[in-house]
């Protein structure tokens, strides 16, 4: 499934924006809260524990090229049965002049 927003903002400021936990309720559904597992945040195997209304899941950061790509990995456990399985490949480019929002 591929989206595309466009935003009118420098790059580095939405990758920013998109990176930081802290801003999750913003455009997450149904986003409670994060807690930090392991390495350092915002670098390839760092681990966060995203909580939803319904749904857990770990966020492990699989590749990193900003501000260019950032995939990451889900996964949603019951038990030791994963039940969700999924990478998100998140690529930012800048829009021509011709497309910027005035």
């Amino acid at each position: 499934m591929n989206h595309t927003v466009e935003i009118n903002l420098p790059i580095n400021k939405v990758v920013e924006l998109f990176i930081d936990k802290n801003n999750f309720k913003e455009w997450k559904i149904d986003f409670v809260s994060y807690e930090h597992i392991s390495r350092t945040s915002n670098e390839v195997g760092s681990v966060d524990k995203l909580i939803f209304k319904r749904v857990t899941m770990i966020e492990i950061i699989s590749s990193i090229n900003l501000p260019a790509e950032i995939i990451y990995e889900y996964e949603h456990k019951q038990g030791k049965k994963t039940i969700i399985f999924r990478n998100a490949k998140n690529h930012f480019t800048s829009l021509s002049e011709k497309q910027k929002i005035i």
